[in-house]
């Protein structure tokens, strides 16, 4: 299968994408999550690493970007150029959570997420801004929208900072635990390579347990 551009060679071959994307499928072994769909088809897909099903039918849909050159945060203003903003928008319309997954923060757009959660109304989340998130939630609003559609995104979307040796760690400990008979890192490896040659697919539990002889008989020299 030959990857799509930005799709599959690009995000195994990013450290980052690659084990944050591993560390959602363990949440699927381990009974935490319903299912993962990993470079979705379709609008569902777009401007995100893959869809994740909890166990209550929330949905949410990840995307994640190490960190933009050098910079050591994430402004409103630079989410909007590269997007991130509007596959917040559409993703929100498909009824799903967002989820912004890097390994600097965004301190805004939390802030701003934050308190759209906290707040009863539009109108009210508005009112208590005061003047620097006023003009923050003005260059969300210009990337997304309306006042009041620019709120119910802000509610559904989540920014998750990660530390990416922490993830790695995680990641090797949980499938350890999960998958029997190779190396932890092995095992962890060998799930990003499941999904990546069977990108688009659904994964669920029983569809990993079914794979779990070509996890166990992994070769030990193999790394995430």
């Amino acid at each position: 299968m030959s990857p799509r551009p930005g799709g599959e060679a690009d995000k195994f071959g990013n450290r980052f994408e690659g084990r944050w994307t591993v560390r959602q499928v363990l949440d699927v072994l381990a009974g935490r999550a319903a299912s993962i769909t990993v470079e979705e088809v379709g609008e569902a897909g777009q401007g995100v690493e893959f869809s994740l099903v909890r166990n209550d039918g929330a949905v949410e849909a990840h995307q994640v970007k190490r960190q933009r050159g050098n910079a050591n945060s994430w402004s409103i203003r630079n989410l909007d150029k590269e997007d991130v903003l509007a596959s917040a928008a559409r993703q929100v319309e498909l009824g799903r959570e967002f989820h912004f997954v890097s390994i600097i923060p965004s301190r805004k757009l939390d802030e701003l997420a934050d308190r759209a959660r906290r707040a009863n109304d539009a109108q009210a989340f508005v009112n208590g801004l005061g003047a620097e998130l006023g003009q923050e939630f003005n260059v969300f609003k210009a990337a997304v929208g309306s006042a009041d559609y620019a709120f119910k995104v802000l509610r559904s979307l989540f920014v998750r900072m990660q530390d990416e040796s922490e993830v790695r760690a995680t990641n090797a400990v949980l499938a350890g635990l999960l998958i029997g008979g190779a190396p932890a890192p092995t095992a962890a490896a060998v799930l990003g390579d499941l999904v990546q040659e069977n990108s688009a697919a659904r994964w669920t539990s029983p569809r990993f347990a079914g794979s779990s002889r070509r996890m166990s008989c992994a070769q030990p020299n193999s790394s995430e």
